[in-house]
């Protein structure tokens, strides 16, 4: 076992290539969402508008690239959460600097930034709903326009809570040589609970999607969409 940790070569080899994370993809991920992130900063900057839209999908941008860079540092470092883990793995004499500020660390940064990214950028999906709801007749939606954001957003931040509190959990009942189920089943709770939201919301999107078509091929588009908000269309 004190072989292991004179070194991150005797691991790597021992270690299924697959299991390391895809430098190419990765790297190719991280250069979508930075230019994604610069095309949205320079639109935000020339519309100067939504403000509460700007913030969520900026943040998620920001979120996503930082998780991808740590997505990287991982396929160099995969095993870096293990060495700052004492009761795991204890690190050699000779490097004790594996041990210091274990936040910075690419495990890290990828668990926790790609976790919380896609929370965000689904605020921003829901904010543009409501507006679209708005444009193309409230009347269409099963919900009003507010309640999408106001609905979906406290769902999301409810699932990110069980995931952070499972995953807390896990880890210091790792740390402690004592079982991660519970934490576990915890984390896994809130990822059903997300994916559940979506589900809800891409019936709704549906939903309004098909009684919208239906009632502009029955009625005509002049007569079906209010005019007040033809400049959102």
């Amino acid at each position: 076992m004190y072989e292991m940790c004179h070194g991150h070569e005797y691991m790597l080899t021992r270690m299924n290539r697959s299991d390391r994370p895809s430098l190419a993809a990765n790297s190719t991920f991280l250069a979508l969402f930075s230019l994604s992130l610069c095309a949205f900063l320079v639109q935000v900057h020339l519309s100067k508008r939504l403000i509460g839209f700007t913030i969520a999908m900026v943040s998620g941008y920001i979120l996503e690239v930082l998780g991808y860079i740590g997505r990287i540092m991982s396929y160099h470092d995969p095993f870096n959460e293990v060495y700052t883990n004492p009761n795991l793995l204890p690190p050699p004499p000779s490097n004790p600097q594996l041990t210091s500020r274990v936040m910075q660390k690419g495990f890290l940064m990828q668990m926790c930034c790609l976790t919380i990214a896609p929370a965000f950028l689904a605020a921003g999906i829901y904010l543009t709903l409501s507006r679209i709801v708005l444009a193309f007749g409230p009347d269409n939606s099963r919900i009003k326009p507010l309640s999408y954001p106001r609905i979906f957003i406290p769902c999301d931040i409810l699932s990110l809570v069980l995931q952070a509190l499972g995953g807390g959990m896990a880890l210091a009942a790792s740390h402690s040589n004592k079982s991660p189920d519970t934490g576990d089943h915890i984390m896994v709770t809130g990822l059903a609970f997300q994916v559940f939201t979506l589900l809800v919301l891409m019936i709704l999107c549906t939903d309004f999607a098909v009684r919208t078509v239906v009632r502009m091929n029955r009625l005509g588009a002049d007569a079906s969409l209010d005019p007040t908000h033809t400049a959102l269309r």
